[in-house]
């Protein structure tokens, strides 16, 4: 489907587009701040916003961080599926020591294995820890992705919001020299 802005109007279009002619509905969002392993509030309504009006299946990338998933009703979303392209980056100036390097955050991607069967969207994921930019491992990070979905159980916009705050403090201050 075509790419569009992010309005809920012309992604539901498109999605209703594709199921009419048998595809899985799938949307691919390019959203969320980078560094943050939590999507912004208003990534949050729209996808949940879309969940109530369609079954879909969300994956969402850009943060270079997992961010959590959760169902909704038989949509399943997953906002961010980390970091699986960008390893640390060097300079031709200095080509001992990064000029990015990658967090432990950074390093944790997730990979989903989804059937969509009879209408309904049956998801497993598996964490994956970055070794360098040729090799990933298979690792067990469960705890950390349930972590990750706890967030959602915030439902009030206000709490979301002042958590969320944490984690983008947190990285900017781990970034000063």
């Amino acid at each position: 489907s075509p790419v569009n802005m992010g309005h809920k109007s012309s992604i539901l279009k498109s999605l209703q587009s594709a199921k009419k002619k048998g595809r899985t509905p799938v949307l691919s969002m390019h959203s969320g701040q980078e560094h943050v392993p939590m999507p912004s509030w208003d990534d949050v309504e729209l996808a949940r916003s879309l969940a109530k009006d369609f079954d879909y299946l969300y994956v969402g990338h850009h943060p270079h961080v997992a961010q959590g998933c959760e169902q909704i009703d038989k949509s399943y979303i997953a906002y961010s599926l980390g970091n699986f392209l960008f390893d640390d980056v060097y300079t031709e100036l200095d080509s001992a020591k990064p000029l990015v390097e990658m967090s432990d955050e950074n390093r944790i991607g997730i990979i989903l294995e989804v059937d969509f069967i009879d209408g309904i969207f049956n998801v497993k994921r598996h964490a994956v820890n970055i070794l360098n930019y040729d090799k990933v491992e298979l690792v067990n990070k469960n705890h950390y992705l349930s972590e990750l979905d706890e967030f959602f159980l915030i439902n009030d916009e206000y709490r979301y919001k002042k958590n969320r705050t944490k984690f983008i403090d947190k990285y900017f201050f781990s970034r000063k020299s």
